[in-house]
């Protein structure tokens, strides 16, 4: 369209520079989150560096966590107190409101699971993450960047035990295998258990609470989720140091805390414990869970 001294109308003009305009912004836009993306690929493929320098404890702290943690938040854990409200299970897993943890040597299952969540929260909130703690009912499709469900085992032979864990077979991320291995060298390190991998059963490796590909209640696919056996109530060793709930919550913290700096998802928060607000949520029925949430 011409005026009528066969020049394109002023708002034309306009219309076509505002076209190049958006044109260059969405270009720059797109380039600039294929570099980012490509950046960040090529980080995340050196965790594994990463966390074994951590874990050696030859690592600084990385100023792209301290940047994502602003972006993104403080990370969430979920801790799974194992076979906790086990009766309250839905009609999908109701098989297992039977399942009430193992018992020896005049010790319950529950009660170690539970002690040890309990003092694991309290280091982690210290640290500036923010817990979940969660019964044996997950919610369906539950999210965060770490779901860890706490057990401890038992057995017929007095001679049996060690230390076990696994998230599903095949890995359902790539982010699985890293957290495992996190987990199994803070622990293993610490405690000087055996590693119990003869007795890894079907059921850990297809836990209810991460077989997302089966049932509603479990954690969402990319949450990376594994099942970990603290030690045997059934031995006097094992049952001596998860009783120490203090170095088996430490070992775990140690664990939690090297994968997710691996993965720059974590950095200590500046100042002191003091001045970090512990954020825990309960996610039961129950309106209180002692020292988190008031009764």
């Amino acid at each position: 369209m011409l005026d009528r001294d066969g020049r394109a109308p002023t708002w034309l003009k306009n219309d076509r520079h505002f076209q190049r305009v958006v044109v260059g912004l969405v270009s720059t836009l797109a380039l600039t989150t294929f570099a980012v993306a490509a950046l960040w690929n090529l980080r995340a493929q050196d965790a594994d560096v990463r966390l074994s320098r951590i874990l050696a404890g030859d690592a600084q702290v990385s100023q792209v966590a301290r940047v994502r943690g602003w972006l993104l938040g403080p990370p969430r854990v979920g801790l799974q107190v194992g076979h906790w409200l086990a009766e309250r299970h839905p009609e999908e897993t109701a098989a297992l409101r039977i399942s009430t943890g193992g018992y020896a040597r005049g010790v319950e299952e529950i009660d170690i699971n539970m002690a040890v969540v309990t003092e694991l929260t309290r280091r982690l909130s210290q640290a500036g993450v923010h817990v979940d703690i969660l019964p044996a009912v997950v919610p369906p499709d539950y999210r965060a960047d770490v779901f860890l469900s706490i057990h401890a085992d038992s057995s017929e032979n007095p001679e049996r035990r060690g230390y076990k864990s696994a998230h599903r077979q095949p890995a359902r991320n790539d982010r699985e295998p890293l957290l495992l291995r996190a987990i199994d060298r803070a622990y293993l390190e610490a405690s000087g258990l055996p590693h119990d991998l003869a007795n890894i059963s079907g059921g850990m490796n297809d836990y209810y609470a991460f077989a997302s590909h089966r049932l509603r209640h479990a954690t969402a696919p990319q949450t990376p989720s594994v099942i970990v056996e603290l030690g045997y109530l059934s031995h006097p060793d094992d049952l001596a140091w998860m009783q120490d709930t203090a170095q088996t919550a430490a070992a775990l913290e140690r664990a939690v805390l090297a994968y997710l700096s691996a993965l720059e998802r974590w950095a200590p928060p500046r100042g002191t414990a003091e001045d970090v607000r512990p954020n825990v949520r309960v996610l039961a029925s129950e309106t209180c869970l002692e020292p988190f949430l008031p009764c």
